[in-house]
């Protein structure tokens, strides 16, 4: 930790329930000292979104523009990564927390980072499917696995999901 405040940054989706994790998180954490750089993916916020995110103290927002891994291809998602990670060079963060461990596959950070499974295609798709993943997910299926090796702590929301992310990935 460099100085007086521990700097994080903090991956988020500009839809669905990883904005409210994401923000009620940010501000918790800023109540402690942190400075959290949140950085959006998927569209452009919509005004309510701006001004809760502007809202918080200590909080600063970039709208990356980058797509959201799991409505986006393989590639694009190595370009996000890729970005983040550049993202958190250029913010000088102490640690990088990914709601999209996928992220962290291929990317080369230069912190620790953890990755937050909230869900995933190929979970979902065991969960709510008879049939195996389609081929066309296989792609997000083993970069969500290289990406949860590849963090250096993983956290899931219950210990249920937590038990099925560890059997779905074999992880140890």
């Amino acid at each position: 930790m460099r100085g007086a405040q521990f700097r994080l940054l903090m991956t988020t989706d500009a839809v669905g329930g990883v904005w409210q994790y994401s923000t009620e998180l940010a501000g918790a954490l800023a109540e402690h000292g942190f400075a959290v750089v949140l950085a959006v993916l998927g569209p452009r916020l919509a005004m309510p979104q701006r001004v809760q995110a502007e809202a918080l103290p200590s909080v600063t927002v970039i709208e990356t523009g980058l797509a959201l891994d799991w409505l986006a291809n393989a590639e694009a998602t190595r370009a996000a990564a890729d970005r983040i990670a550049e993202l958190a060079r250029e913010q000088a963060v102490d640690l990088v927390h990914l709601n999209s461990p996928a992220l962290a596959a291929d990317a080369g950070f230069n912190v620790p980072v953890i990755g937050v499974a909230h869900g995933c295609v190929s979970t979902w798709w065991e969960a709510a499917r008879t049939e195996p993943l389609a081929p066309e997910f296989h792609w997000h299926r083993d970069m969500t696995a290289r990406g949860l090796r590849a963090c250096d702590r993983v956290i899931a929301p219950t210990a249920s999901y937590a038990e099925t992310v560890r059997r779905h990935y074999r992880l140890a």
